[in-house]
């Protein structure tokens, strides 16, 4: 069966992102797989060795359960399809973009909001996105911010 990958970190464009992947995967058969990646930096000489990862892991469950608990509240009759969550650690990006690259997965689209919780409040796309837009082969689904969050 093939999957819609989402990236979810709790932000308002990722809560519609997840919303519209499971639009998108109703329509095309498909599973969604709900991803929570928290970003580990892999620049030179930084020491990891004091970070909780079982804490940060922790968090991201807890963040894509809240999600996917809001959207079960939307559907009171059941989702329409099959959700599965994941919480990874690493570059957003290339977490991301490992579905579409593994043998493992049937990708049939990836969706992401338009930007997350990324510094930079004025940029229209974030750099997630960016880093998709410029390195996935599958298809990939950009999903604007709502009215609330602009």
């Amino acid at each position: 069966m093939s999957v819609v990958v989402v990236g979810v970190d709790g932000s308002g464009t990722a809560r519609a992102a997840l919303r519209e992947a499971v639009s998108q995967a109703a329509w095309r058969n498909a599973s969604v797989i709900a991803v929570h990646i928290i970003h580990i930096p892999a620049a030179m000489g930084f020491d990891t060795t004091m970070i909780d990862f079982e804490a940060l892991r922790a968090a991201g469950t807890a963040t894509l359960d809240d999600e996917l608990e809001s959207l079960a509240e939307e559907y009171p009759d059941g989702l329409p399809v099959e959700i599965e969550s994941q919480v990874r650690l690493g570059h957003t990006g290339t977490e991301l973009l490992s579905f579409s690259r593994s043998d493992d997965y049937d990708v049939a689209l990836t969706v992401v909001g338009s930007r997350g919780y990324g510094g930079f409040r004025g940029l229209v796309v974030g750099s997630v996105t960016s880093y998709l837009v410029h390195h996935l082969d599958t298809p990939l689904l950009i999903v604007p911010p709502e009215a609330s969050d602009a």
